[in-house]
């Protein structure tokens, strides 16, 4: 077949109206694109598409401020938090009523143990969504409560607490931090029953039958403490810190007779579990432990060399002697003071340990 000149103007006109069109995505064609590539779990495509919502300048305000969210979330996600802040912060100076990016910038505030700006943006949090949609917003109380209860502020954590578990009564977290609070304030059977209450709502997690063992471990009832921690290994035999515990609560009441071998039973190949693991059995030492705690991400760094601080604590109580043991309970509470389980019990070991001066 012969094609004309006029054919092949045609055919070259077709084509670049083709390839116009297939790159004219709206902005609101990204974001669907890139909600639906976060729901498969491919955060780098989710990122890319939510870049392109974005310099796809067609979105109003609030639209764009959602796709900022969105992409802040992922960045959290990822760890990159000066991205996730940039996001969060360009999200609400366009459209300053969407409750979800105070929230998200609450968590990530709370991420980087800024608890005080984290407690402003969940009140905002609360307020807009009251405010804009007549919604309680009961995962913002409840995340408030434990950015008080980093700071000490313990009946403000507790209010927060209960505002939360009366909005949404049959979540497990919720009571599981309530239940470490009222720990932390010496209300021992507030804190058991809300344990008892968590492990009701969510009963194939060995957790909260760990806290209430740690209860009883806090007030040396090693062997009571050890029932309940040789209960939750058996609803997760390959629950790491159930062992832990239950090593220390055995060595502690002085009924240890295969010196490690539980904790070797239960050792995962890899993580911050066999870390601990391997000083408790003393096949690396507290200072190896603690370097090891370090990593480029601050909150993960954080948690690490809390329980770092603390377990090493442990260790030092049972093998050489108080002095050493109380560095690593005050190095603990420098970390994180408050409104943790391992915490409160740092806190109860040095005042043991001051009594015995």
């Amino acid at each position: 077949m012969k094609i004309t000149a006029w054919t092949a103007l045609m055919i070259v006109c077709l084509s670049c109206g083709f390839a116009m069109l297939s790159s004219c995505k709206s902005g609101r064609n990204y974001t669907q694109e890139g909600m639906k590539a976060e729901a498969k779990g491919d955060i780098q495509s989710a990122i890319e598409l939510y870049t392109d919502a974005i310099e796809a300048e067609d979105l109003d305000l609030k639209g764009s401020t959602i796709v900022f969210t969105n992409r802040g979330n992922l960045y959290f996600k990822k760890g990159l938090y000066e991205k996730a802040l940039d996001d969060y912060d360009e999200a609400s100076s366009r459209y300053p009523y969407y409750p979800q990016t105070y929230y998200q910038r609450g968590l990530l505030y709370g991420a980087l143990g800024e608890y005080k700006r984290a407690i402003r943006d969940f009140s905002r949090a609360i307020d807009y969504r009251m405010e804009y949609s007549k919604q309680e917003y009961p995962d913002a109380y409840f995340a408030r409560g434990n950015a008080y209860g980093r700071l000490g502020k313990l009946k403000r954590a507790i209010g927060d607490y209960d505002k939360s578990i009366s909005l949404r009564p049959k979540t497990s977290h919720y009571h599981l931090k309530r239940g470490v609070v009222y720990f932390a304030m010496g209300k021992k059977e507030r804190a058991l029953s809300d344990f008892e209450k968590a492990r009701a709502l969510y009963k194939f997690s060995a957790i909260p039958i760990v806290y209430q063992g740690a209860v009883y471990y806090a007030y040396g009832d090693y062997d009571k403490a050890a029932v309940y921690f040789a209960m939750a290994q058996k609803q997760d035999p390959k629950n790491a810190l159930a062992a832990i515990w239950l090593h220390l609560a055995q060595w502690r009441g002085e009924r240890l007779t295969r010196s490690g071998a539980t904790l070797a039973d239960v050792r995962p190949k890899s993580g911050w579990h066999a870390q601990l693991i391997d000083m408790l059995t003393e096949k690396i030492t507290p200072e190896e432990l603690e370097n090891r705690s370090k990593s480029d991400n601050p909150m993960k760094t954080r948690s690490q060399a809390h329980s770092a601080a603390f377990y090493t604590g442990e260790f030092h109580l049972l093998k050489s002697g108080s002095d050493a043991a109380r560095i690593y309970f005050n190095k603990c509470l420098k970390v994180i003071p408050h409104a943790e389980i391992e915490s409160v019990i740092a806190g109860m070991e040095l005042e043991r340990l001051k009594q015995l001066k």
